[in-house]
């Protein structure tokens, strides 16, 4: 039972992200940005491998963006922050949206910059991954 379910939320987050990296290279030139926002009691470092990966389905270096935040601070304050990292990500790639990955309580971040901080004008898809 326990590996049918990890064999089933490996492919609920397959599923997810798959959009991400389905562009063709034609598309790649056209690709949003992606912040990758870690979890609780983490860093940005979590993401590393998923970098990896994004690489190896045709995403550059200057698309990709880590972002680490203080964990033990609130949702709100991290969420304000958020919008500081999208306003810069926006800025320095020229993109006028963005797509968030998250892992556990950095979707809890990213849904309050989202609902709260005016982040539906910035971010295009929001994704949050189980088992980074």
């Amino acid at each position: 039972m326990k590996r049918f379910l990890r064999t089933l939320a490996l492919g609920a987050v397959a599923a997810a992200v798959t959009p991400l990296l389905a562009a063709s290279p034609a598309q790649a030139e056209t690709r949003d940005p992606v912040i990758f926002v870690h979890g609780l009691s983490s860093s940005a470092s979590t993401w590393n491998t998923w970098i990896g990966k994004f690489k190896a389905d045709g995403y550059d270096s200057s698309q990709l963006f880590t972002w680490s935040y203080n964990w033990k601070q609130s949702n709100k304050t991290t969420a304000s922050q958020l919008a500081a990292k999208v306003a810069q990500v926006r800025e320095a790639t020229g993109a006028e949206r963005v797509d968030i990955v998250t892992h556990s309580m950095g979707a809890l971040n990213t849904r309050w910059y989202v609902k709260f901080n005016g982040g539906t004008s910035y971010v295009d898809d929001f994704v949050s991954v189980a088992g980074v």
